[in-house]
């Protein structure tokens, strides 16, 4: 919930998500859950500047052998925060619109099933900013889409729109605007909720 920062994951996304699966989890009365971002993008990804104090490599584009070490060890509590959604026993939808991209598809690929609006782009982007797509997206993703589509993703870096991620089977479908979006995966997850 950051639209001002078209919800790029910071210090608080990364954290409050685990204990957030932990009461739905827990919690009978939920059944379905969706998960969605506010104002006009669901994820830019990560807050590399804002996560600089977290993953100290990002902030000092620090890449030796001892930098690469640290973030080897940073990255795992980061996993965990994605994690944490494909572990969750309740069917979890995401609705994508606007921006999709790096930690965004990371933690799209660990729902259960994906929506998306027309006007989602979409973007495997770690290699444009020379990093590795090290929480998620490589090992789920080629499980949606296919190995050689993912590494057409990962190696190019590039957007692709809502009707080409349906083409790829990516997302389940399109819905012409963000409002649509959102009340397509409400009712799916009421469809959902309605089963044993």
């Amino acid at each position: 919930n950051r639209p001002e920062k078209k919800n790029a994951m910071g210090p608080a996304a990364w954290k409050e998500i685990i204990p957030l699966f932990d009461e739905i989890q827990n919690d009978d009365d939920i059944l379905a859950v969706i998960m969605a971002g506010e104002g006009k993008d669901f994820c830019a990804g990560i807050d590399l500047i804002g996560m600089g104090g977290e993953v100290p490599s990002l902030k000092t584009w620090d890449f030796s052998a001892g930098g690469t070490m640290k973030l080897f060890k940073a990255i795992f509590p980061l996993q965990d925060t994605m994690s944490c959604i494909e572990r969750c026993s309740k069917p979890v939808i995401c609705a994508m619109h606007g921006f999709c991209i790096g930690a965004g598809l990371d933690m799209a690929s660990a729902c259960d099933i994906r929506l998306a609006s027309s006007d989602t782009k979409i973007s495997l982007r770690e290699a444009a900013v020379a990093i590795v797509a090290d929480v998620g997206s490589l090992q789920r993703v080629p499980h949606i889409i296919g190995q050689g589509l993912t590494r057409e993703l990962a190696y190019t870096a590039k957007f692709i729109d809502a009707q080409r991620a349906k083409e790829i089977h990516l997302v389940n479908e399109v819905f012409a605007d963000k409002e649509a979006l959102l009340a397509g995966a409400k009712a799916m997850a009421l469809e959902i909720a309605a089963n044993s």
